[in-house]
Formats: C-alpha cells, structure tokens, sequence
C-alpha cells in the first residue's frame, strides 16, 4: 500500500470510479483510500464487497516486512483483524 501514496493514486482512483461495480473495484477502491488515511471513505467502499460479485480470480495482500508477515484480504474483517481500519 505504501506505493500508492507514492505513485499514481489519483489515476488509479479515476479509473476505478468508472470501472463497471464489482468485488476487485470496492477492494481496491477502500485500500487506496486507506493507504492515504480515509478510513471513513475506506470502511465505505469495503462494506459494499458483501454481495458484490467477482470480475476476476485476483488475491490481495497486506504485507508486513518488518513484522515479518503477509495475510490475505478478503474483506473488512480481515482489515479491522489487521488493526488497518
């Protein structure tokens, strides 16, 4: 997530706001604004996964180098697990 602040988040962010409501969208969509500090925004766009369905067959992962791990995203529960929102 750390790349998003520093890159392209702006572009990214316009491209999934016009991309057709799916699963991979809302999921991207609450880690960006997460990783930029919107938790508010963020808790929004990963309460709308729940029923949304799936585009593509993509794992998202948060990983920790320091801590030394890596734990796939499913959802809210695994991001409030995380201590992320």
């Amino acid at each position: 997530m750390r790349y998003i602040t520093e890159f392209k988040y702006l572009e990214a962010t316009k491209w999934l706001l016009i991309a057709p409501d799916c699963y991979e969208r809302y999921l991207l969509l609450g880690l960006i604004n997460l990783a930029l500090g919107q938790e508010d925004q963020a808790r929004e766009f990963l309460e709308s996964l729940e029923g949304t369905p799936r585009c593509t067959d993509i794992s998202v992962f948060v990983e920790r180098p320091e801590e030394g791990t890596k734990k796939e995203v499913r959802g809210l529960p695994d991001l409030v697990e995380l201590s992320l929102v």
